[in-house]
């Protein structure tokens, strides 16, 4: 397969490297960082461009990691550069700044494209050394997603199809904010016993915010699901713990974050997760607890009533 990856952050080098024995293009927006990946060993069987070049390399597939924030400006700078048979497959979790969903927003601007999701426990660590993974591709017909998984995988990761491309979004969403929660309840040394509460009370979060959205609630219950959050939520390797740590511990948890140039994903779609729940009268104690902290209206050790108090009806 030719393969294109947008966004050569750590997620999209890792998975030039996965996915490296088809041929794969990695694309960054920046000439200086391109001709530094150049550099890395790791790349060195990997095609390195600047995305505006993109339209050089007849793609089967494009990954898209991009963050999501700058990925409707960049993909709408591109777009014409984009052939319509090659198929779009999101790796970016969250929620536009709009309050849409990224899949709604990505198929706006390439209506003839195949728009799809991949979702899943994948750290970007691992996968740069080829441990084995598994994530799932979601695309709205279910033998897309078939043919593309089929495509894809290899020895080192293996890729499941699914036609839920709503509920796979909100559980890479989700799961994020829960990972801020983990990080806060890690910081404040409350015990692996409330860390397990809470992951439980996250996924049950995420059940209930997925299906108000007419997600199929086995999505939740399989590696997009339950599989990320546990990986996300537990681990001190998450970008999204390490804030909810700092959170727990600094007063400027956001300006630290901000100072690194670290992408926090959970903290990038907090307020458009509250506005969502808000307008469709969803009850997300979690997401909201991790809002309020954020903007000063909580303290993170409030999240010991959270989790006593939380009603799983």
């Amino acid at each position: 397969m030719k393969l294109g990856i947008a966004g050569a952050g750590a997620f999209g080098s890792a998975l030039a490297v996965a996915f490296d024995n088809h041929d794969v293009s990695l694309f960054t927006s920046f000439v200086d960082h391109a001709e530094q990946l150049k550099n890395e060993k790791a790349l060195k069987n990997i095609k390195i461009d600047i995305i505006d070049n993109i339209q050089k390399y007849k793609h089967d597939y494009i990954l898209w990691c991009y963050p999501i924030a700058p990925s409707v400006e960049i993909l709408y700078s591109i777009r014409q550069n984009i052939a319509q048979e090659t198929k779009i497959i999101i790796c970016a979790k969250g929620i536009c700044a709009n309050n849409q969903f990224i899949h709604d927003a990505f198929t706006n601007i390439l209506p003839n494209n195949d728009i799809g999701i991949l979702s899943g426990p994948n750290f970007a660590v691992d996968l740069s050394e080829k441990s084995f993974a598994i994530s799932v591709i979601g695309f709205k017909n279910i033998i897309t997603a078939n043919t593309a998984c089929a495509n894809l995988s290899n020895n080192t990761i293996r890729l499941l199809p699914s036609d839920d491309v709503v509920g796979l979004q909100i559980a890479g969403t989700i799961k994020n904010i829960i990972a801020i929660a983990g990080g806060i309840a890690i910081g404040l040394h409350m015990g692996q016993n409330a860390l397990a509460a809470l992951l439980t009370f996250g996924l049950t979060e995420m059940c209930n915010i997925g299906c108000a959205f007419g997600a199929k609630i086995n999505t939740f219950f399989g590696p997009a699901g339950v599989g990320d959050l546990l990986l996300t939520a537990s681990s001190e390797t998450s970008r999204n713990v390490s804030f909810g740590k700092l959170l727990a511990t600094s007063d400027n948890a956001v300006q630290t974050m901000n100072d690194k140039q670290i992408t926090c994903e959970g903290l990038s779609c907090l307020h458009s997760v509250w506005n969502l729940c808000s307008e469709h009268n969803i009850s997300a104690p979690i997401c909201n607890f991790v809002k309020n902290v954020v903007t000063g209206i909580d303290k993170p050790s409030k999240l010991l009533d959270i989790i006593s108090q939380y009603d799983i009806k």
